[in-house]
């Protein structure tokens, strides 16, 4: 499983992996997240998976509105995992360690959106309905996306008309539980496992890390997927080559032993026999 950060626009990626889009927004106006830690963990999860060989993860860093275009267009991923601020009510106090901010938006369309970097460095916020029209538009490659901020569901909800399966989160988490979330979930992405397993796992690995919010995360499925099936069928992995090599050497070795000990077994017996007939052959004068 490789790792590809922010590389030039063309640089493509191994067609025979499918590509992992991670997307990290934390403009310089909103409360500091942990997403470095975040990706080295999905990072590190994926590649003691099973299967981590089947996964490119591409890094994108300071996300603007218009690279979510360009990204879908050129990678052309199955996966898009957003990491950062998303926006919640006015009026919502602020939990404090938590991936939102206030949207300054004077409607309520801004809610579910998520913050990415604008000019300057600071917050922009882009709506849910700008998202699905993007995916919409460039991301039918797109069958797993991970919003991994706080009030995402509507988002998720509203990406469920174009995508097979959206995590989004139902109101605030942690950062911590957020970052828990990812690793358990991509654990199971890893060995293949439903998605259905994956999700639980990742709610587990935040309960495992004695962290709240485990009841944060929301699965959102598209009609007529199958849930409990895997996004990628099951190969021979190269742990399994490994296991497969060593028995059949293991098999080997049985065979040319056994085939040594009965070779022993009958030139032992032929020399008896002829020691015998030997023994027995009358004396003629």
């Amino acid at each position: 499983m490789k790792l590809a950060t922010n590389q030039s626009p063309h640089a493509r990626l191994p067609a025979n992996r499918q590509v992992i889009l991670f997307l990290a927004a934390n403009p310089r106006d909103t409360g500091r997240l942990a997403l470095d830690r975040e990706a080295r963990a999905i990072h590190v999860e994926l590649k003691r998976s099973g299967y981590g060989h089947r996964f490119e993860f591409a890094s994108r860093w300071a996300v603007q509105p218009m690279d979510l275009l360009r990204e879908l267009r050129e990678l052309k991923p199955t996966i898009v995992h957003f990491s950062g601020h998303g926006t919640r009510p006015v009026g919502t106090p602020d939990r404090g360690h938590g991936r939102d901010v206030v949207a300054e938006a004077p409607s309520g369309d801004a809610l579910g959106g998520l913050m990415l970097d604008g000019d300057g460095g600071r917050g922009q916020l882009v709506t849910p309905e700008a998202i699905a029209r993007t995916f919409g538009a460039v991301g039918s490659s797109v069958r797993l996306v991970v919003l991994n901020a706080c009030y995402s569901a509507p988002l998720a909800e509203a990406l469920r008309e174009h995508v097979d399966c959206v995590v989004g989160m139902r109101c605030t988490i942690h950062d911590d539980a957020a970052r828990s979330f990812a690793i358990g979930f991509y654990g199971g992405i890893g060995e293949c496992e439903s998605v259905a397993a994956a999700f639980e796992q990742g709610k587990a690995a935040i309960l495992l890390d004695g962290l709240p919010d485990a009841d944060r995360p929301h699965l959102q499925v598209r009609d007529g997927f199958d849930v409990g099936s895997a996004l990628l069928e099951r190969a021979v992995s190269p742990h399994d080559i490994i296991r497969i090599r060593k028995a059949k050497y293991v098999l080997l070795v049985v065979c040319i032993g056994i085939a040594i000990a009965i070779g022993i077994a009958l030139a032992s017996s032929f020399v008896n026999h002829g020691r015998l007939s030997v023994d027995v052959t009358p004396v003629t004068q």
